[in-house]
């Protein structure tokens, strides 16, 4: 099944990991600012040691996204 409408960025990081923050963010161009409002995330594997994550975000109608992980301690 293929998705038009959303993208998806799949991350893994450290679940005991505690003093650094994950954020997902979107620009339409790489000239706008970032900004992660709209952006939703879904856990979808945790085993204890890694936690993978799904974030989505709508693809907006200029029929461009961009998507960054941002990571901060």
């Amino acid at each position: 099944m293929v998705d038009l409408t959303t993208l998806h960025l799949i991350y893994t990081r450290p679940a005991a990991v505690t003093d650094v923050a994950y954020q997902v963010e979107w620009a339409s161009t790489l000239g706008l600012p970032w900004v992660s409002t709209g952006v939703t995330q879904q856990i979808l594997s945790d085993d204890g040691i890694n936690r993978t994550i799904r974030a989505t975000v709508l693809k907006g109608g200029s029929g461009q996204r961009y998507l960054r992980l941002k990571v901060i301690r």
